[in-house]
Formats: structure tokens, C-alpha cells, sequence
């Protein structure tokens, strides 16, 4: 197989078994074990086994990709006469996704979702080929267009990180206002829908603010930027619950203060938390216990409606200020002067219906 632009030779790659407490190597899984084959240009190969026999282990192993503790036992993989296994990062940073790519078996993974599916595309082409961003952007939209993708420079241009934490604010917003309704936190589909909108909305929210907060810093900054992240974050967190804490406390203790005809225990059960004011009414005569019930229901209703409002007003306060301060996008190192006229001849194309 001279002419072979591939060779793998007595390739053997193992895994190794730990047991006991002080994890001691008691064995390997050799999940690679004496493999030797050949590839020349324009041929295909197909390996064909079950699940788990060693194909995919293979496949990573010839761009040097297994991850620790799996480790080469003997072998080589020679491409083009350079022994893969022995190359350095920079020789296999422009190997990998260049000369030799790899379809994994979840390709959708691949693929950030809080960034810009352009921008993921065309740090690809930037990183192998000696092209501007300009070219590598137009690259990126005739791939996709290649592939009978409809609206491919609207789908390079997809959304960034501020407009899905805009977004997920908005979300929770609104998930804060139906909290607040009676008529639709009584209802159990209700009640669960609104749950449901207000974890979308968070999880919206959250990676995303961080992704585009730390890719907005450079490397150097890195470390303080992600310190003040955790710190803001925390600090915001506790200042809010207080803060919406003491509304919802000030809210309902105002109701119970305007209730008549409470026995000294009664509102003192009610002053203390709905729990004890219903724990109270159990010992209480039947008329009595339910009128204790529903003065509880009914001044933590009534504090609801007045909190989570107020709590929707701080997160649409949030989304505006994410939407005038956070980043669109993280850190461009490629960013020119000329973007926002590439961006017109985008939108130009996608009028034309290219």
C-alpha cells in the first residue's frame, strides 16, 4: 500500500480498569487491538460491527481524539507520511476539520445554540483557509446554499445571545403576571403551563447572559470577567428574593391587619405564616377554622397579586437593560469597519430572494 495516503499499523488503543478505593489498575479494555488498514485517495472504506466493538474509538483515534485515560498501546497512523500520533497541537489544529473531518455520531451537537450559526460556520473556514471575514461569510452562505438549505444568509445570521436573553426575560415576565392570576394558578394545567413558561424563560436567561458577557472579554480578562459573573449573579439573586421577600411580607400583613373580629391567637397565627394560621384552624370549631382558612387564602392571594407584578416590572426592567448593555454577540477578533455594510448586502440578498 505505497500509495496509500492513510496507513494504520498494529493500532491499539486501550482503556484502562480501575477497582477499590484507592483505584488501582487491574486490567484494560482494549478497545482498538491490533487494527491495520490502508486508504488510498478517492477510496472508501466501511467498517461494519455492533454496537460498542470499536468503530467509533477507531475513527477518533486517526485525528488523535480518544480522551483520557484511553491511551495509545502500540501502532501507527500515517497520513500523507506523517505519523498523526506524534503530531503537536498546531499541526493537528490544521490536520483536524482541514485535511481530515469527521462526522460525529450526534452532529447536531456540534453546534452552539446560543450563538450564530454564521459565526460558527465561518470561524471553521478563517481557521483553514487565508481568507477575510468577508469571504468567509459569503463561504459560509453558498455551503449552506449548496446543500438546498432555503434562506441561507438569514440562517448564517441567526439569532445571538442578547436577543435570546431578551427574550427568556420576557418569558419569565409573563410567567410572573399569570402567577399573579387567581383564575389561572388555581387551575392544575394552569398552574403547571406557567411553571413550565417561567423554566423556559430562565433557562433562556442564564447561559446565554454568561456566554455573551465572557465571550465579550478578552482572554487575558477572562478570569476576573467570570469571578464578577458568579459575584453579580449571586448578589443579584439574594438582593431580589429579599427585596420581592419584603413586598410580598409588607402585601400580606397589610391584609391581615384590616381583617375584624380575629381572636389574639388567630392573628397571631396569621402574622406568623399561612401554615400556622391553617395548623390553628384544625383545633378551632368547624365555623371558626374556616372562616381562619379562608382570611389565609385570601391574604396570600391578595399579597400574590401584588408581588409578582412588581416582580414582572424588575424583570422587564432586566430585559431592557440586557438589551441596551450586553453584548450581541462574544468577542470578534475579526470584527472590521466593514461589517455593517456586509450586513446590508445580506439583507440586500435575502430580499432578492438569492
Amino acid at each position: 500500500m505505497s500509495d496509500a495516503i492513510l496507513k494504520i499499523t498494529d493500532l491499539q488503543k486501550w482503556f484502562p480498569i480501575h477497582e477499590g478505593l484507592l483505584r488501582r489498575q487491574v486490567g484494560d479494555v482494549k478497545a482498538v487491538d491490533g487494527i491495520s488498514l490502508g486508504l488510498k485517495e478517492r477510496e472508501t472504506i466501511g467498517l461494519v460491527g455492533e454496537s460498542g466493538c470499536g468503530k467509533s474509538t477507531l475513527a477518533l483515534s486517526l485525528l488523535n481524539l480518544v480522551p483520557h485515560p484511553g491511551h495509545i498501546e502500540t501502532g501507527r497512523v500515517m497520513f500523507q507520511g506523517n505519523n498523526v500520533l506524534e503530531m503537536n497541537s498546531n499541526q493537528l489544529r490544521d490536520l483536524r476539520g482541514h485535511q481530515i473531518s469527521m462526522i460525529f455520531q450526534d452532529p447536531v451537537a456540534g453546534l452552539n445554540p446560543i450563538l450564530e450559526v454564521g459565526d460558527q460556520i465561518v470561524e471553521i473556514i478563517m481557521a483553514h483557509r487565508n481568507v477575510d471575514k468577508r469571504e468567509a461569510r459569503q463561504m459560509a452562505i453558498d455551503l449552506l446554499a449548496s446543500m438546498g438549505l432555503a434562506y441561507a444568509p438569514r440562517l448564517v445570521r441567526r439569532w445571538g445571545t442578547k436577543r435570546v436573553v431578551v427574550l427568556g426575560l420576557l418569558i419569565a415576565a409573563v410567567a410572573m403576571l399569570c402567577y399573579a392570576s387567581d383564575m389561572i394558578m388555581s387551575s392544575f394545567v394552569g398552574g403547571c403551563a406557567v411553571r413550565f413558561l417561567f423554566g423556559v424563560g430562565l433557562g433562556l436567561t442564564s447561559a446565554p447572559a454568561t456566554e455573551s458577557i465572557m465571550g465579550s472579554l478578552p482572554p487575558s480578562r477572562a478570569g476576573v470577567g467570570s469571578a464578577i459573573n458568579d459575584t453579580t449573579r449571586q448578589t443579584g439573586g439574594a438582593l431580589g428574593v429579599a427585596i420581592i421577600g419584603s413586598v410580598f411580607l409588607a402585601s400580606y400583613h397589610h391584609y391581615v391587619d384590616k381583617a375584624a373580629n380575629l381572636s389574639a391567637a388567630s392573628s397571631a397565627a396569621l402574622h406568623d405564616s399561612v401554615g400556622r394560621a391553617l395548623e390553628l384552624a384544625k383545633h378551632l370549631p368547624a365555623k371558626q377554622g374556616a372562616e381562619l382558612v379562608q382570611l389565609s387564602r385570601d391574604a396570600f392571594v391578595e399579597a400574590m397579586r401584588i408581588t409578582y407584578p412588581i416582580a414582572a416590572a424588575f424583570i422587564v426592567l432586566a430585559a431592557i437593560i440586557a438589551w441596551r448593555f450586553l453584548p450581541a454577540h462574544g468577542h470578534d477578533e475579526f470584527a472590521t469597519a466593514d461589517d455593517e455594510e456586509e450586513a446590508r448586502e445580506i439583507s440586500e440578498y435575502e430580499i432578492l430572494g438569492a
